[in-house]
């Protein structure tokens, strides 16, 4: 029993030690969950905004009170703004101009802002327990006209200081064309069809035959007509009389004939 109490007493420093750290660790904890954040307006209206969703930004203001004054001047915290619903502008069908809808959203990741909060007074130089802040966030950070779930937490231990608030951001988002579509091609032939104006039908070929008369003849011009040409026979033209020069090709040929028989004869009359 004696060594029991002897080895307790040893490890009973350590034991200590640890119960003391996870103590105050838990303490932390809790003064910072038992903190307060009060929203000054949880509706909050979009500035510099363009009306199509490009630009524009929300100026937030809070005040945040601590269970007792942070031992540091600068309080490093955490914002989480997690989109719980979207406010759509559409176009539908039936309805005149762009029509606001709200679009609930679920399991969405949230957008962290990293801020430090100042608790230093600078009328006395000490740390309070409270701190007024304002800070804004862009559509260009990826933020919209929608609802939010903010929730507030210490960076260093992740802690949550106060509780989860929703706020609304009101603003334009960008124009959705939700109409059905409709091909109105044909409807634009027919328009352009009847703007044309409308020809005379051509007459068809029955038509043109059937109602094909010949024009009378006018007696009176029967005496002022050219003469008829008569035809020669075997047609075509010809200059002189017909045959003239075959007949002096073939009376040439033959005296060339003659001359040559002749020459050939004296040739060998010599000869012998």
């Amino acid at each position: 029993m004696h060594r029991l109490f002897a080895r307790l007493s040893h490890k009973l420093p350590l034991v200590l030690a640890v119960l003391t750290i996870v103590s105050l660790s838990t303490w932390s904890s809790i003064a910072s969950a038992a903190g307060r954040v009060v929203w000054k307006q949880t509706t909050v209206e979009e500035k510099g905004g363009d009306g199509e969703g490009e630009k524009g930004y929300w100026r937030l203001d809070l005040e945040v009170h601590l269970s007792r004054a942070p031992d540091v001047a600068y309080y490093p915290v955490r914002f989480e703004f997690q989109p719980t619903a979207y406010y759509e502008r559409a176009l539908v069908d039936g309805r005149e101009g762009p029509q606001e809808m709200t679009q609930q959203l679920t399991g969405q990741q949230s957008l962290i802002e990293s801020q430090d909060l100042g608790f230093m007074d600078p009328g006395t130089g000490k740390t309070q327990s409270r701190t007024r802040f304002t800070f804004k966030v862009t559509r260009g950070h990826g933020y919209v006209a929608g609802e939010y779930k903010v929730t507030l937490r210490d960076a260093a231990t992740g802690s949550v200081i106060g509780v989860p608030t929703t706020l609304k951001f009101k603003g334009q988002n960008k124009i959705v064309d939700r109409r059905s579509m409709v091909f109105q091609a044909s409807d634009t032939k027919k328009k352009k069809k009847a703007a044309e104006p409308e020809s005379a039908p051509a007459p068809a070929a029955d038509e043109e035959e059937e109602d094909y008369t010949p024009a009378p003849r006018d007696e009176s011009s029967e005496g002022n007509e050219p003469p008829p040409v008569e035809g020669r026979p075997g047609g075509g033209c010809s200059v002189g009389p017909q045959g003239t020069t075959g007949g002096a090709a073939l009376g040439l040929f033959g005296l060339l004939t003659i001359a040559g028989l002749a020459s050939r004869a004296a040739r060998r009359s010599r000869i012998g």
